[in-house]
């Protein structure tokens, strides 16, 4: 666990209480709190992670060269964290 390593990780804090906040949130409704956040929105704003969440629907193998960047990787993790997407 991320805690036990390092008390002081406010990105792993934030998750854990997000988890246990959730945990008896249905899909639908965590999906409807997400699409207010407003990371979440401007993300979903952004021109090229539109083409990008796109391109992922018509071609799930394309995200891998995608996930080499960083920017495009976190925010894709924090999409998949509100329920927006799924990734395998």
């Amino acid at each position: 666990m991320a805690l036990a390593l390092d008390s002081k990780y406010a990105e792993a804090k934030e998750g854990l209480m997000n988890a246990i906040r959730n945990n008896d949130e249905s899909p639908e409704k965590a999906r409807e709190r997400a699409l207010h956040d407003p990371e979440v929105q401007e993300i979903l704003r952004d021109p090229g992670m539109r083409l990008l969440l796109e391109q992922m629907s018509n071609d799930p193998g394309a995200v891998r060269e995608h996930l080499q960047n960083p920017d495009i990787l976190k925010k894709l993790m924090k999409l998949r964290e509100a329920g927006i997407i799924q990734m395998r």
